[in-house]
């Protein structure tokens, strides 16, 4: 989880839109609009979610970077959650490639399904891996609103007349 948070706090933009996509009645595929789901009702500036499901092509346009988040095959171990910077569409989403081209996908978060099919449920590996990349996501977004979350127990600017620590 140390390496997805530090990967995050990279390359997530100031400003961004997470999409998730995938099928909620068919298994691991529904990784993706799972976590946009448990994300939409953070409320921080410059980001929100959006759980598009197969639809993608509804998206409304928009100029903010965007992070997709869905299940992914290829190239990948399944169970595995992948962060791909500036992916191409080409090899990690042919079932959502219409209206894809319109959005500015800077960061892919992907899950290698284990379990996918009509009326299967997510498996434990998917719900594990969404609930972590939501933890993670809502802690670097609130990060950058409130600051580290322990800034204020060393004495930081936080606390009312806190002052650093130091030589």
């Amino acid at each position: 989880m140390r390496g997805l948070r530090e990967t995050l706090r990279r390359s997530l933009p100031d400003r961004f839109t997470l999409v998730g996509l995938g099928n909620p009645a068919s298994g691991d595929d529904a990784f993706g609009y799972y976590v946009a789901r448990r994300l939409a009702p953070l409320r921080a500036p410059g980001f929100r979610a959006v759980p598009a499901g197969v639809w993608l092509e509804r998206l409304p346009p928009s100029d903010d970077p965007v992070v997709l988040v869905d299940s992914v095959v290829g190239g990948f171990e399944p169970g595995t959650v992948a962060v791909v910077r500036d992916p191409e569409p080409e090899w990690w989403i042919d079932g959502h490639r219409i209206g894809l081209a319109r959005l500015n996908v800077r960061l892919l978060i992907g899950f290698a399904p284990i379990r996918v099919g009509p009326g299967e449920r997510m498996s434990g590996e998917a719900r594990k891996a969404a609930r972590m990349v939501i933890r993670v996501v809502r802690d670097v977004v609130l990060e950058r609103v409130e600051g580290p979350p322990d800034a204020g127990l060393r004495g930081g600017p936080s606390l009312p007349g806190g002052r650093r620590a130091g030589p």
